[in-house]
């Protein structure tokens, strides 16, 4: 659908869309969203408070959606997925009664640019299955003489439209506010150098290479970060970067909230890296040790980190044997993910209260043929109390199935926020 969305041209969607808004907004204003904004940033200020919950998981909405037009079932589904948690997965995330139209650019270059030139994705043969990435890179390939730099257009007549029609839909309703970017849906700006290397190299071939052709893979690390420095400056150069301080989460972490940022220089206009939060990974170095962790990420994941305020480091990698070295590079640190993978109380030991303990809980739990919430309790119960101590948070993600029986994800969510509740810090 091309320019603003009339009235005229899609008066059903629009309706659909003000009364699901109504709804929205009607929760947004509730004071309780106050109180869980306040929490957060006790949380992320690192005060002994109770663990916060987070859940994401598949909502029973799908069949619900009625909008014709493609922008607005997007938004339609959207809406009825947040109104669907409150519901019945009513957790600690904050509901915010402002609708953001985001800055809308293109980018040519850098590794994304060759990614969408040359990644090689094969699917799976299996429905829902895991789908791999075949070797675009053969080893011997000069990053330098393979990869331009990123260049970042902003089409600024597409972000007016965009802005336009929010506004349009949406009057009356929810403010609506211009933005930038925000990390991939995440409150903060996000480095998965690795992530990207192994979608052009495949998975196998990355890890040997790590010790088949060490410098070889420095360079690419090192091309890699200057593209990543190189999009940092272009954002903050065309003001794109915003600070998405309400309901937007950190990466894969909490929520953002923070009385920490922006610093007291903030002119309140222009967002630097330094007044948000930034993040990075490197799942695919989860078996490596410390040293290579080192060697091959941190390295370069630490020049990008330090240009921000505060960092997060990590989602589905297991770091309770990496604390240290993330304490040593990254003096910003404040948020480290703690994956189903770790060992607890090891990591509660290496964390303590020097950073936000972000615990994910498996998932599998959930996808059992049948379902035992005894079971949910008592591992939940038994990772809080390892973790007693520690400034927790609960990230319940990665739910694939809920074996058609969405009350899974309703009664692990109100179990959790009951355990939480009574827990003492």
């Amino acid at each position: 659908m091309n320019g603003p969305m009339q009235s005229t041209e899609a008066p059903e969607d629009v309706s659909i869309l003000r009364d699901l808004a109504k709804r929205y907004a009607e929760i947004a204003f509730l004071p309780v969203h106050r109180e869980k904004a306040r929490l957060w940033r006790q949380l992320n200020g690192l005060e002994r408070i109770r663990p916060l919950v987070l859940v994401y998981g598949p909502t029973d909405i799908e069949n619900a959606c009625v909008c014709k037009w493609d922008w607005a079932r997007g938004f339609e589904r959207h809406l009825r997925s947040q109104i669907w948690y409150w519901d019945h997965a009513r957790d600690d995330r904050v509901w915010n009664d402002v609708i953001y139209g985001p800055a809308i650019f293109s980018q040519t270059g850098g590794l994304i640019g060759l990614l969408s030139t040359s990644g090689k994705f094969v699917p799976s043969d299996c429905p829902d299955g895991a789908g791999r990435y075949e070797a675009a890179l053969n080893g011997t390939e000069d990053p330098e003489a393979l990869v331009p730099p990123p260049v970042l257009i902003l089409d600024r007549d597409a972000t007016e439209r965009e802005y336009q029609r929010r506004c349009e839909v949406f009057d009356g309703i929810m403010e609506v506010r211009r933005a930038g970017v925000h990390g991939g849906g995440t409150g903060c700006a996000f480095m998965a150098t690795w992530d990207v290397f192994v979608m052009l190299r495949g998975v196998e071939n990355c890890l040997a290479d790590t010790v088949d052709r060490p410098q070889w893979v420095h360079a690419w690390m090192q091309k890699s970060l200057a593209c990543q420095i190189s999009t940092l400056d272009q954002l903050e150069s065309l003001n794109l970067l915003s600070l998405y301080f309400d309901n937007f989460g950190v990466h894969t972490g909490g929520m953002a909230f923070t009385d920490d940022l922006p610093p007291p220089d903030f002119d309140g206009r222009h967002v630097r890296p330094k007044d948000i939060w930034g993040c990075a990974v490197a799942q695919i170095l989860a078996a490596v040790s410390p040293a290579m962790h080192e060697e091959f990420a941190l390295q370069y994941e630490k020049q990008f980190l330090r240009r921000f305020g505060l960092a997060s480091y990590g989602c589905c990698e297991p770091l309770d044997l990496k604390v240290d070295i993330l304490r040593r590079n990254i003096p910003n640190l404040r948020r480290i993910a703690m994956s189903p993978f770790v060992n607890v109380a090891r990591g509660a030991e290496a964390v303590g209260r020097d950073f936000v303990f972000s615990y994910r809980p498996n998932p599998a739990v959930l996808a059992t043929d049948k379902w035992d919430l005894d079971l949910a309790r008592r591992q939940l119960a038994d990772a809080m109390d390892k973790a007693r101590g520690c400034c927790v948070e609960i990230i319940l993600k990665d739910v694939q199935t809920l074996r058609n029986e969405p009350r899974r994800l309703s009664q692990w969510t109100d179990m959790a926020m009951r355990l939480a509740e009574e827990y003492t810090p």
